[in-house]
C-alpha cells in the first residue's frame, strides 16, 4: 500500500525528503481529515505518544494514498475527528516555547513518526 506523510515538522521534511507544510498542528489534522473524506486511510494514530495536539506544535501523520473510488474509512474518520475535537477543547500551550523546546518537540514528533513507519512496513 502506498502511503504519504503529512507534516508541519521541518525536521521530518528534511530527514525523510517529504514536503512539510508551514501550518499549525490543527491545520495538519484538518488536512488529513479532508484526505480521509476523499478516500485516504490513517496509517498512524493522530494522538500517538500521548502528546496532546494543543501542547506539541508539530504533527506528522502517515496516510494511505487517496483512493477516490474507496468508501470513507469510518475508523480513520472517527480517529481524526476525535483528535480535532480534543484539540479544540485543549488550550494551546506552546506560544513562548524557546528554540530548544521547539527542537525537542520536533525530535519527539520525528521519533513517533519513525516508530509508526517501522510498524506499517
Amino acid at each position: 500500500m502506498k502511503s504519504r506523510v503529512v507534516t508541519n515538522n521541518p525536521l521530518v521534511g528534511k530527514k525523510h525528503g517529504v514536503e512539510f507544510l508551514e501550518i499549525d498542528a490543527e491545520s495538519i489534522l484538518l488536512r488529513v481529515r479532508d484526505c480521509v473524506h476523499l478516500g485516504a486511510r490513517l496509517l498512524s494514530h493522530p494522538l500517538s505518544g500521548g502528546v496532546l495536539p494543543g501542547v506539541g506544535p508539530y504533527k506528522s501523520l502517515i496516510i494511505s494514498e487517496i483512493d477516490g473510488s474507496a468508501e470513507i474509512d469510518l475508523l480513520s474518520l472517527n480517529l481524526i475527528e476525535n483528535a480535532i475535537r480534543l484539540l479544540q477543547k485543549t488550550p494551546i500551550g506552546f506560544e513562548g516555547y524557546d528554540d530548544k523546546t521547539l527542537e525537542d518537540f520536533m525530535e519527539l514528533d520525528l521519533d513517533l513518526l519513525e516508530s509508526a513507519m517501522s510498524s506499517i512496513t
